[in-house]
């Protein structure tokens, strides 16, 4: 988050429930378009990661805002067999 961001708060929330694990990071760094596609592969390697595990990946961000990151895993031991369908882009 530091490196790319340019932040000076940033906020890490780790949620478990019996249906799923979530992890939400936000920060008030400088922010991005995720419309627009980058040179690198952090964006996509997140969400080939999320989708691996069967798992749904979020991207809010707006230029000059910071930025939000949501990943929701579902607990296997919560009966659920099938991933979640994919996130839509972003």
């Amino acid at each position: 988050m530091i490196k790319h961001s340019r932040l000076t708060n940033a906020e890490i929330e780790f949620r478990v429930d019996d249906a799923q694990l979530a992890l939400t990071m936000s920060d008030n760094g400088k922010g991005f378009d995720p419309s627009v596609e980058s040179d690198g592969h952090g964006l996509m390697s997140m969400r080939e990661r999320s989708q691996a595990i069967g798992g749904r990946i979020e991207f809010v961000s707006q230029q000059g805002r910071g930025t939000t990151i949501k990943l929701t895993v579902p607990r296997e031991d919560h009966g659920r067999s099938e991933p979640l369908p994919p996130s839509p882009p972003t």
